[in-house]
């Protein structure tokens, strides 16, 4: 009578774990799928830093876009105009600038390149390139 305790006990703890192996096995490749399967999020760039360009509207613009993005799903970073010019701007990026009024010479003309090459701009306010700073 022991000994068939001890034999069913030996079974029970052998079966119990090839279900904890099969459920960690599954597990495992579940997770493996889904992070396979899930596509990048789409990626944004929003231009932002402090300078004379910089007023009330422009931080509202930086908010709202960020905002907008965001809640779109896209991935949002963050680049200063003085940098624009000198950023790769990678295929498939949202460029957005609060306002293309007021900005440095070679902002203005990454931006203007970015469009010439298919890329996609999201702008407000002010008329654009009016006023090209240093």
């Amino acid at each position: 009578m022991e000994e068939n305790r001890k034999v069913n006990s030996t079974l029970l703890k052998r079966k119990s774990c090839a279900a904890l192996r099969l459920f960690v096995l599954l597990a495992l490749c579940t997770a493996a799928i889904c992070t396979a399967a899930a596509p990048p999020a789409p990626r944004a760039l929003v231009v932002d830093g402090a300078g004379p360009w910089q007023n009330a509207n422009w931080s509202l613009g930086v908010t709202q876009f960020t905002s907008l993005l965001t809640d779109a799903g896209y991935q949002v970073d963050t680049v200063s105009p003085t940098n624009l010019a000198t950023t790769q701007l990678a295929p498939g990026v949202v460029l957005a600038v609060p306002s293309l009024e007021s900005l440095p010479l070679a902002s203005f003309q990454a931006v203007a390149a970015f469009i010439a090459a298919g890329g996609t701009l999201m702008a407000s306010g002010g008329q654009p390139f009016r006023d090209p700073l240093y």
